[in-house]
């Protein structure tokens, strides 16, 4: 590095101790005899060789952690439709960025990633712990994990941040010219991810790149029988015909009062796809209480037996600029973000995290790929020292209006989803169905729902006399049936026939009349619900 300082003009160097000297944010002198070094520059270390506190953290485990951020990871992105998440790929992309964080930003960066202390020795066994994990997702044939590292060119970061990553991650390294020829840079980066992540921002104030990808390709046990069927997905209304799998054989199945739980082996040995199945209008409920504490008693209780899941068939794919980070405290602005560690000085800060994620499900097995990425920008101000380069709702029906068509049952309803490691229940992705393409379901009432007839049930709406608004509504009351799965083909609202006496406060004798299937009577009753047909009206 001596020579490439006294190859520089002296007006070169006189600028760059103007500017550092003026620069607010500095904490540190820029010295270019110190320890940093450009990345393309800087050997790595080929042998890995792991560090004493990798060594010292062999046992350690923090599979606590992990599912914590997990799943609330998964519930913050979670909405009213199809959602896919990876939460090992979001972990692991902090894990890294601590390395080059300190002050506020590291604290706010540990606590997004749900690491509570600071201290070098716990974050090094953190990291170590995590390292561990991925060397053993690593043994797995069906996952391929890469991690990239690339840096502005000519630009100086600090030597003992590219040896701690390089140590612990073993990332690829690279130099690349984003501030004269970006437009290079930017596509040399996206032919490494499969330009997947649509780096638009990267330009001349670009400095540093993180990436990681994880790659997923597994068929199903041979030991399963898989057969491709024509199937009805959904809900009620939103009953759809898709392709579905019947899948068949030695299956874990753990079951709770509001919800049955079916793992699916797949052919890498110690990968599994487990399905989540929500009773009829549980759906909300029971991903409200999915959790660490609820995974680990679901996973405890899968047991084998002879059994079989019908599965859609289905593809799900999401891009996320992630607004995540300034949510949990991360900051994104020049003013406020301190990642000294990375170059000796308080110069960089973070863009939003980036994320592709795709996963399919079909006959042949599952797939999915996994790309993330974080960037660090230069300040305006940045001293010109540190680079070496060139400066730059429903409606009841009456009972006169037309019948609407009933649902058979579903060979599946909405669902969760998760792929995960057997041996430690550790996440790779986690999402749920709700919605799919197909063709709608229409049947008759007519003639009947398959060898059920319509019958009709009621149950008073426990309005008053004189109380405007008082009672539940038959619209809400429909949803008490639905959640016990019970097809409701039409509602209204009618009165039981007797005569009251007109007091305020009194029952008014109103009462909520719902069309259901007669196999279905039986569900209704347990709800409270009567055959119209045994109202005795006077």
């Amino acid at each position: 590095m001596l020579s490439l300082r006294k190859a520089l003009p002296v007006w070169l160097l006189t600028a760059a101790m103007l500017l550092t000297a003026c620069a607010e944010e500095a904490t540190t002198p820029v010295d270019i005899d110190d320890d940093r070094v450009s990345i393309e520059s800087y050997p790595g270390d080929d042998r890995r060789t792991p560090p004493e506190a990798l060594v010292a953290a062999a046992a350690s485990d923090p599979a606590a952690v992990h599912l914590a951020f997990a799943f609330d990871d998964f519930r913050f992105r979670a909405g009213e439709g199809n959602t896919l998440t990876a939460p090992f790929d979001v972990q692991q992309l902090l894990a890294g960025l601590t390395l080059g964080a300190r002050g506020e930003t590291l604290q706010a960066i540990a606590t997004a990633g749900g690491w509570p202390s600071l201290e070098d020795s716990v974050r090094a066994e953190i990291l170590a712990g995590l390292s561990l994990w991925e060397q053993r997702i690593g043994d797995l044939d069906a996952v391929e994990r890469q991690r990239l590292l690339w840096g502005q060119q000519g630009y100086r970061f600090h030597r003992d941040y590219l040896q701690a990553q390089a140590e612990l991650f073993g990332p690829e390294m690279a130099g690349l010219d984003f501030r004269d020829d970006f437009i290079s840079a930017r596509s040399a980066i996206e032919d490494a991810l499969d330009d997947r992540l649509a780096l638009e921002e990267i330009g001349e104030r670009s400095r540093l790149i993180l990436a990681q990808t994880t790659r997923l390709q597994t068929a199903w046990s041979d030991d399963l029988a898989i057969e491709l069927f024509e199937g009805r997905f959904g809900e009620h209304e939103e009953q759809r015909r898709v392709p579905m799998l019947h899948i068949g054989g030695e299956l874990s199945v753990a079951e709770g009062e509001d919800y049955r739980a079916v793992a699916v082996p797949l052919a890498e040995d110690g990968l599994s796809l487990v399905v989540i199945i929500p009773a009829a209008g549980s759906f909300d409920t029971v991903r409200g209480r999915l959790d660490a504490g609820f995974w680990q008693q679901l996973t405890e209780g899968l047991a084998p037996e002879q059994t079989t899941l019908d599965l859609p068939v289905f593809s799900l794919q999401r891009m996320l600029v992630d607004d995540m980070l300034p949510g949990l405290g991360i900051a994104l602005s020049e003013a406020q973000a301190d990642f000294t560690p990375v170059n000796g000085a308080g110069f960089l800060y973070l863009e939003p995290l980036r994320q592709s994620i795709e996963l399919q499900v079909g006959e042949e097995g599952l797939n999915a790929v996994t790309a993330v990425a974080a960037v660090h920008t230069a300040t305006e101000d940045e001293p010109l020292g540190l680079i070496l380069g060139n400066i730059t709702a429903g409606v009841g029906d009456s009972p006169d209006s037309p019948v609407i068509s009933c649902f058979y049952p579903p060979d599946q309803r909405p669902f969760l989803f998760a792929v995960y490691v057997r041996d430690t229940a550790r996440l790779l992705h986690i999402g749920q169905v709700k919605t799919l393409e197909g063709s709608l379901v229409v049947a008759d009432w007519t003639v009947g729902c398959g060898d059920s007839p319509p019958v009709d049930v009621y149950r008073y709406k426990d309005s008053l006399q004189c109380a405007v608004g008082s009672g539940t509504p038959a619209v809400e009351m429909a949803k008490i049936l639905t959640k016990a799965g019970v097809d409701v083909a039409k509602y209204w609202e009618d009165t039981d026939g007797k005569d009251y006496l007109q007091v305020c406060d009194d029952p008014d004798g109103v009462i909520n009349v719902f069309t259901i299937h007669e196999s279905q009577l039986a569900a209704a009753e347990r709800q409270g619900f009567a055959r119209l047909s045994s109202l005795k009206r006077e």
